[in-house]
C-alpha cells in the first residue's frame, strides 16, 4: 500500500474550532517527512503533512471517488483541520515552493491556511540533497521502502547538477518570500543529530509548553539502510574539485 498523509492512523482527536496554522517552508529532500513525523508524534501541535500537494490530493480524491475541483480540494483540507489539529489548537502543513506558489495563485485556497508562524527547514549539504532526490527520483523510494521500485539507481553527476539547480531556486524563493518575516531556522542536519531539542524549538516557536514526548502510536517512517546518497555525493564533490581551476603560480593572479 502506498504511504499516504490522509491514513487515517495520523488521525488526531476530532478539533471542532477554527485552529491556527503553522507553515514548514523547506525544499525536498530536507527531512520535512523525519520532522512531520517527530511533531506529530506528541498529539499536541498538529500533523504538518503535505495537505496542499495537488497531486496527492487528488490521488485521495480519486480514491473516494470524488472529482478534483477547487470545492473538493477546499473540502478536504477543511477536513483535515479537524482530523490532524493538535490539542493546543494548531494545525500545521509543510509544503516544498512549488506547492507553496501554487497555492498563492489559488485566493480561496490561500484563505484557507494563512499561516501564523513560519518554521524554515534546509539542508547544509546541498550535494546530498541532490543525490537523495536524484536517487528517490529513480528509485521511488520518498517516504519508506513501501514506496520503492525494483529500478538500480544510476549515479548521475548531469541529474545531480539538474536537481542542485532546482534546489538552489527553490530555496532562493523561499528566502526572497520570507524576507522579514520573523521565522524559525531549522536543518536537516539539526533535526538529524537532535530531534530533541528540534521539536523544543518548534514547540517554543509556536508558545506552547513542550510535552513529556510520549509518542501517541504514530507509525514511524524507515530510513534507508544504504549509503548510496553519502558514496554519490562524495562523488560528485570530486567532480567539482576537479573542475575548479588551479592557478598556474600556485597562487591568486
Amino acid at each position: 500500500m502506498t504511504w499516504s498523509e490522509y491514513d487515517p492512523r495520523y488521525d488526531l482527536p476530532t478539533y471542532i474550532s477554527s485552529p491556527r496554522t503553522y507553515l514548514i517552508a523547506t525544499t525536498q529532500r530536507t527531512g520535512s517527512h523525519f520532522l512531520a513525523h517527530l511533531l506529530g508524534a506528541s498529539g499536541v501541535i498538529g500533523v504538518p503533512f503535505e495537505y496542499l500537494n495537488g497531486y496527492r490530493s487528488l490521488l485521495e480524491l480519486e480514491r473516494r471517488g470524488e472529482h478534483s475541483s477547487e470545492r473538493t480540494q477546499l473540502a478536504l483540507l477543511e477536513e483535515m483541520k479537524s482530523r490532524r489539529t493538535g490539542r493546543s489548537g494548531w494545525f500545521g502543513i509543510k509544503a516544498h515552493w512549488h506547492t507553496w506558489s501554487a497555492v498563492l495563485a489559488q485566493p480561496l485556497l490561500a484563505a484557507q491556511v494563512q499561516p501564523e508562524v513560519m518554521i524554515h527547514l534546509t539542508r547544509q549539504n546541498r550535494v546530498a540533497q541532490a543525490a537523495s532526490l536524484v536517487l528517490a527520483e529513480q528509485t521511488g523510494w520518498w517516504v519508506d521502502e513501501s514506496q520503492s521500485t525494483s529500478a538500480e539507481p544510476n549515479y548521475s553527476a548531469e541529474r545531480i547538477r539538474q536537481a542542485l539547480a532546482k534546489i538552489d531556486g527553490e530555496t532562493d524563493a523561499w528566502r526572497r518570500y520570507l524576507a522579514g518575516q520573523p521565522c524559525l531556522m531549522l536543518t536537516y542536519e539539526a533535526v538529524r543529530s537532535d530531534p530533541h531539542a528540534a521539536v523544543s524549538a518548534v514547540f517554543a516557536a509556536l508558545g506552547v509548553d513542550d510535552p513529556d514526548r510520549s509518542n501517541i502510536g504514530f507509525p514511524s517512517p524507515k530510513p534507508r539502510e544504504d549509503n548510496i546518497v553519502e558514496q554519490w555525493a562524495e562523488r560528485f564533490s570530486r567532480t567539482l574539485d576537479a573542475e575548479v581551476p588551479i592557478p598556474r603560480d600556485g597562487g591568486p593572479d
